[in-house]
């Protein structure tokens, strides 16, 4: 009699801990909180199996369960993370932040919609999300955490910063190969970053519209443009330039800093008029070659108005390609690499 009670409490005590959450609703687990009727996104793992997310997951607001609504307030932490067949993710609004490492490891993940009320992409969130190419971004965010898209092979081919970050930090965007162009925009927010914010062999264009101070660990920036209004000696000083753009007008306003190797070799281009000018100035004088810009180089004369000229690309709730009519909730993909949600009614 002893050895069936036994047992039986024993089974009982594998049912009652063997799951790591509480249920599954449309193929997404959670975990509940039956006090406040919220929910938090668990880890489809239990105590004897381990299991991941698949395919396209598309996270509500709230869902109902045995008739009672719960509001999806948060990610558990590592959810996502090392799901090799997940595909894409869409995050609702209600989710006012993730923890670090949450996408981590998730090979076939493309495509991630992140709620509009986001602040911070946390430290490793990305980390060797190898087929990544597209992330929502929204507005609200400011901090781009350590090595949030570290290893991200397929993200690019352009990232902007946006006037609003605060903090990129070290290898936010390191292991990028396909990143080629990124445009730091101009702002009067200071921008905080770590070490080798960068990483690669070659980076085609970096625009700096505010300091800037910090190695980009790139073995070469073919274009630096500096914005028309840096006032601060702040911007990465010890990569192989092949051209440098100067917008500034006032070249007194602060001495450059750049190596021998590229005061000697890289052309500076300069706004029309000007070259006497950056010929007299401290630090500027010391380059070789001063040329006047007269459209010879490329260049973004309105950063802030070039980055979102229209949307190139629309899609779904579940990440599918649809008509820029589509009616209800649109993604709008921007050919900077960004996106945004709007409602079509």
């Amino acid at each position: 009699m002893k050895t069936k009670l036994l047992s039986a409490f024993v089974l009982l005590f594998m049912c009652i801990t063997a799951n790591a959450y509480d249920v599954m609703v449309d193929s997404v687990y959670y975990n509940l909180n039956l006090t406040d009727q919220t929910a938090t996104v668990a880890d489809p793992s239990t105590e004897n199996v381990t299991a991941y997310y698949k395919g396209k997951v598309v996270v509500p607001a709230s869902f109902t369960y045995k008739g009672r609504t719960f509001t999806v307030v948060g990610v558990a932490d590592k959810a996502f993370s090392g799901s090799d067949s997940l595909t894409s993710v869409s995050l609702p609004n209600t989710i006012k932040e993730l923890p670090s490492g949450v996408f981590q490891y998730c090979s076939l993940l493309t495509h991630v919609d992140l709620p509009d009320s986001l602040t911070k992409i946390p430290s490793t969130c990305f980390y060797y999300c190898k087929s990544l190419e597209n992330v929502s971004i929204p507005d609200s965010v400011t901090v781009i955490d350590y090595s949030a898209f570290y290893g991200c092979s397929s993200f690019g081919p352009e990232f902007t910063v946006r006037s609003n970050m605060t903090l990129l930090g070290d290898q936010a965007l390191g292991g990028c190969p396909k990143l080629k162009r990124v445009i730091i925009e101009d702002s009067e927010n200071s921008l905080r970053t770590g070490w080798w914010l960068l990483s690669g062999d070659i980076l085609d264009y970096l625009y700096v519209g505010r300091p800037f101070d910090t190695s980009t660990n790139v073995d070469s920036i073919k274009v630096l443009e500096l914005g028309a209004s840096l006032k601060t000696n702040a911007f990465p000083r010890d990569n192989n330039f092949i051209t440098i753009i100067s917008d500034i007008e006032d070249p007194t306003l602060f001495d450059p800093e750049f190596t021998n190797a590229t005061y000697l070799n890289v052309p500076l281009y300069v706004p029309v008029g000007k070259v006497d000018a950056y010929r007299q100035a401290n630090g500027w004088k010391n380059f070789f070659d001063i040329r006047e810009n007269n459209g010879e180089v490329n260049k973004i004369d309105n950063v802030a108005a070039a980055k979102k000229a229209g949307a190139t690309m629309y899609y779904n709730l579940s990440g599918q390609a649809v008509a820029k009519d589509y009616k209800g909730v649109v993604i709008e993909r921007y050919s900077d690499g960004t996106s945004k949600k709007v409602l079509n009614k």
